[in-house]
């Protein structure tokens, strides 16, 4: 049982479907806010309009920040490390008939940037980083991780990922076995899943579910409904367009020229949604930015006028 909830900033398009033999959902091109498209959605409240985005190669490249997490401490090196467990959990899943899934990962190294970001002008890398300090979104504090996916409307493809883990509260994230907290290992698995176009799942007990236990540790391994999930969204006879791992218009581990994105308010546990920021003119405008809701673990909270309630579970 999960009571902990999964929370996260919506924009444009946080969108999914489902199997009808599962209960996964994959992100997919509808947006809903728009009513001339007609999203439709399923039994299991995923969106079954449109065509699931994913990562287009064959290999997806990802990076760590250079300064790594001092709560818990953890080195860029060792960080990697742990991302590349978690991804792998996914890439490496048995599909049916045994068959495999399309799509490897490789660490291109730590980088400078600490922010998330994509250039559309300039090299790009796909950033897992921690926010030790200060967590940039009002409203948002108890959330744990939150991944932001950048993609093509057109192909649709996805082009950059950026994961922030949210270090900055009063506990720091567990790294312990067992865990004596909200586990780092179970959230890092959660968020790889949305970094490869995976969203929530209503199968109690999986990876994908919207409740994470404060503790619990079974998250870090697949349940059947996330094995399915990843082995339909990259089948072995999917057409490819690379093979290799290189981000979105070559690697760069420096930001870029565009301006981070402000702190604002974290919606509710539901799905919200906003317009994402303009960036570079019209080179964005067949490219939007999906956020997908990251972990929130369940705690009280004082607000001005008092104690503030429990969050429900999505």
């Amino acid at each position: 049982m999960k009571p902990l909830t999964l929370a996260g900033l919506g924009a444009l398009l946080t969108l999914a479907t489902s199997h009808l033999a599962s209960a996964y959902c994959l992100t997919h091109d509808c947006n809903p806010t728009d009513p001339t498209q007609g999203c439709v959605f399923d039994d299991a409240g995923c969106i079954v309009t449109g065509v699931p985005i994913s990562w287009p190669s064959l290999c997806v490249g990802f990076s760590v920040q250079q300064d790594g997490s001092t709560k818990p401490r953890i080195s860029a090196q060792d960080f990697a490390v742990m991302v590349q467990t978690a991804l792998e959990r996914w890439t490496q899943a048995p599909c049916q008939g045994g068959g495999a899934v399309s799509l490897q990962v490789q660490n291109l190294g730590a980088v400078a940037c600490d922010r998330v970001e994509i250039n559309h002008t300039g090299g790009n890398a796909n950033i897992w980083m921690f926010r030790d300090d200060v967590w940039p979104y009002i409203g948002g504090e108890d959330v744990l991780g939150m991944t932001t996916v950048h993609y093509d409307l057109d192909k649709p493809d996805i082009q950059d990922v950026d994961v922030e883990l949210n270090g900055s509260g009063p506990d720091p994230l567990s790294t312990d076995d067992p865990a004596t907290g909200a586990d780092l290992d179970s959230i890092l698995t959660h968020e790889a899943g949305h970094f490869l176009g995976l969203s929530h799942t209503k199968v109690a007990g999986a990876t994908m579910a919207p409740g994470y236990t404060k503790g619990d540790t079974s998250v870090r391994s697949l349940e059947q409904d996330d094995i399915d999930a990843i082995c339909a969204a990259y089948p072995t006879s999917r057409p490819v367009t690379a093979v290799d791992c290189t981000p979105l218009h070559g690697f760069s581990g420096v930001c870029g020229g565009a301006l981070p994105e402000p702190p604002r308010p974290l919606p509710e546990p539901s799905c919200e949604f906003a317009t994402a920021p303009a960036q570079h003119g019209a080179s964005l405008a067949l490219t939007l930015v999906a956020v997908f809701f990251g972990l929130r673990e369940r705690r009280r909270r004082r607000a001005n006028a008092g104690l503030a309630s429990e969050q429900a579970s999505l």
